[in-house]
């Protein structure tokens, strides 16, 4: 057997034991406690909101605590008959996930039931130890172009290990540096590569009182000046980067 089908082959029996290892959990719903491998997992609330089969749903923690709510919202189209010969209108459904404490919005066009928004919940590993998990949360916004506050969201990048992914897609990677200026100032340098191992971009800052970063982009020799949060740091760097068209 050649090394590539050998490969193939080993992806597969791993995709193959995954799978049968997350159909193994057993996920049950008892009078609106959802379990999972008879352990309680969160609570589930529905309530219906259209012609008893669109209904909104209320997700809490095992305390009681609202983590998310999917929202059935109603659609109405214009839309050509071919049969009448005329516009006419078509209704349709669609929900919009809320997570409580962030206040951002998902909105899935498609319909949801009780138990494909369990799978869902799973499917995205959005609740871990009874509460949201913050890292899966941006993944699913970044993933699906969620708003914050109802404004379209920044929908920033996400970071595993040295890899930058957007939209939940891989954009690049970077390397990380210390070094000290001149005038002794130690510093951090984040050198950014596309998906081609072209290094696009490398950006330095001060790790004390830090205010820009200073970001040299290789494609067209330009030195840009790019604030510094703390809060999310390089996320915000590498989406500055992303938006600039550099990765």
């Amino acid at each position: 057997m050649k090394i590539s089908n050998l490969k193939i082959s080993l992806m597969l029996i791993f995709t193959l034991v995954l799978s049968n290892a997350v159909n193994a959990q057993k996920i049950k719903d008892n009078d609106g406690i959802i379990t999972l491998d008879d352990k309680p997992y969160v609570k589930l609330i529905k309530k219906v909101q259209y012609v008893f089969v669109h209904n909104n749903f209320w997700i809490q923690n095992l305390d009681g605590k609202e983590l998310l709510s999917a929202i059935v919202k109603e659609k109405i189209s214009r839309v050509y008959d071919n049969k009448k010969r005329k516009y006419v209108d078509q209704t349709s459904y669609y929900y919009v996930i809320n997570f409580k404490d962030s206040e951002a919005q998902v909105v899935l066009n498609q319909q949801l039931s009780k138990r494909g928004l369990i799978k869902l919940m799973f499917k995205n590993r959005l609740i871990k130890d009874n509460q949201i998990d913050p890292i899966a949360e941006r993944e699913f916004i970044s993933k699906h172009g969620g708003s914050v506050h109802g404004i379209k969201s920044t929908a920033l990048p996400v970071i595993k290990e040295d890899q930058i992914f957007h939209y939940g897609k891989l954009v690049g990677n970077f390397i990380t540096q210390s070094s000290t200026s001149e005038d002794g100032v130690s510093q951090t340098i984040l050198l950014i590569y596309n998906n081609d191992g072209e290094k696009v971009a490398e950006a330095i800052v001060h790790d004390e009182n830090a205010i820009e970063w200073s970001v040299y982009t290789y494609s067209d020799e330009k030195m840009s000046y790019v604030r510094y949060e703390a809060d999310d740091a390089r996320e915000k760097l590498f989406k500055w980067i992303s938006d600039k068209k550099y990765l």
